[in-house]
Order: structure tokens, then sequence, then C-alpha cells
């Protein structure tokens, strides 16, 4: 897992929770980063919180994809996107990843993911927008 991961907590018997939120500290290069990132293309929006979601098995399915597409991509070929959701589908994406489900339609195709987090911010596909 991520060295800057907090430790996973565990549950009554003993076992770790599968999906952990960590409020990101604001004074924190993680929280600069990522802010940075987000106003490249939505400009100076007020950002109130920023969450990790730290879940061991979507890392881990995620780490071989990714060890895979760079062997197939002669490469690490990686960018951050930006996805909007509504509320109710927070906590599905936490658990079980993305799924196409959870997401919009625009001109008859489902709208996921985005490198601009201000077209995510002006979509109208969801209401109450959160960014994952």
């Amino acid at each position: 897992m991520p060295s800057h991961w907090t430790p996973m907590p565990r549950q009554p018997n003993g076992n770790e929770v599968t999906v952990h939120t960590v409020r990101v500290a604001s004074h924190s290069s993680e929280f600069q980063s990522v802010l940075q990132e987000f106003q490249k293309t939505a400009g100076a929006v007020a950002i109130t919180s920023i969450k990790r979601i730290q879940n061991p098995l979507l890392y881990q399915a995620y780490q071989l994809r990714k060890q895979k597409m760079d062997k197939d991509n002669g490469g690490n070929n990686e960018r951050l996107l930006f996805h909007g959701t509504a509320s109710g589908n927070v906590k599905k994406i936490n658990s079980q990843g993305f799924n196409r489900n959870f997401s919009g339609v625009a001109h008859g195709k489902p709208r996921l993911i985005n490198f601009r987090a201000d077209y995510i911010l002006l979509s109208s596909f969801c209401n109450n927008p959160f960014l994952l």
C-alpha cells in the first residue's frame, strides 16, 4: 500500500475495514497537489475538503492493471482524471470501483471521467456533484 496511507481501522472482530475515508489536511503536500491539479482547469473555486479513499483491494487490482498497461504501452501514461457523480453513488464507487451505470449520459454516450475539472463542475448529469 502507499506509504502515505493511514493504517486501516479494524472492525470489532479484528478484520480490517474494506474502505477507509481519510480527510486530507489542508496544509499537506497531498492536499496542495490535488488542489493545484483541480484548479488548473476549474479556476479558483472554493475547495472545502479533500478526502482520500483507501481501499486496499481496489488499489491492488489497479496496480496489476497498471503494470500490464505500462508494459503494453511501453511506459507509464497515467493521467489524473476527475469524476463527478451524484451523492448516492459515492459509497458504491468507493467500495466497488467505477461503473458506467453510475454515470450520466451525453450525446448517447456515458460520461464517466474527464481530465478537465471545469467540465465536471459544469455538467448537468448529476445533482449535488461529488468529485472523486
